[in-house]
């Protein structure tokens, strides 16, 4: 944004569009638009997503196993699973696979050919779980997520926990967010339940 910025007469017009304003880019909002004005467009109460919140305690136990046992007794139309690095996404995909599940991984480490394809595995209904880290935590609207599983909370940012969860429940939709979640996670379900 810097660089394109740089280059850009004083007389442009700037517009911003978010469905969030998260911190990081309120610097950017200070920082090019001038008089801002913030436009909140109320959303309709049909469409607010209903989400159930759960929180299971893994109470020490592995946590693809514990998954497996969750997803099979749910068995949901469209599943995310959310890993927080990419060595448990690939972990967890590779495990429920060997199960003959229905499975994909999706991170940043994927060629940008190789995510589309799984996008349109998804809306071809190729597929029924998918693990993945948070670059599916925003930006990608499949109504036919019914369920998000976290395989713990976000570590690096919890604000991500809301991004998360808000993948299921989509225009009015029922949702629900499960978290697997153990001791550690602690702090950081005050901080949500605070929120």
């Amino acid at each position: 944004i810097d660089h394109i910025a740089s280059h850009l007469q004083n007389e442009t017009n700037i517009y911003l569009f978010s469905a969030t304003l998260p911190k990081g880019l309120q610097n950017v909002v200070r920082k090019y638009l001038r008089s801002a004005q913030v436009i909140d467009v109320p959303t309709d109460e049909r469409l607010k997503p209903r989400i159930n919140h759960y929180l299971i305690n893994t109470r020490h136990r592995e946590p693809n196993k514990q998954l497996l046992e969750l997803i099979t007794t749910i068995n949901p139309l469209l599943c995310v699973v959310f890993a927080n690095t990419i060595e448990e996404v690939e972990s967890a995909a590779d495990f429920l696979k060997s199960y003959g599940l229905a499975c994909v991984s999706f991170h940043g480490d994927l060629e940008s050919r190789r995510r589309k394809q799984i996008l349109r595995e998804i809306e071809n209904q190729q597929v029924q779980y998918v693990v993945a880290s948070d670059l599916a935590a925003r930006g990608i609207d499949l109504p036919e997520i019914s369920h998000v599983i976290n395989l713990g909370l976000p570590s690096h940012d919890l604000d991500f926990y809301m991004h998360r969860a808000g993948r299921t429940g989509r225009s009015g939709r029922e949702g629900y967010a499960m978290s697997l979640v153990s001791k550690s996670d602690e702090v950081a379900i005050k901080k949500l339940m605070e929120r």
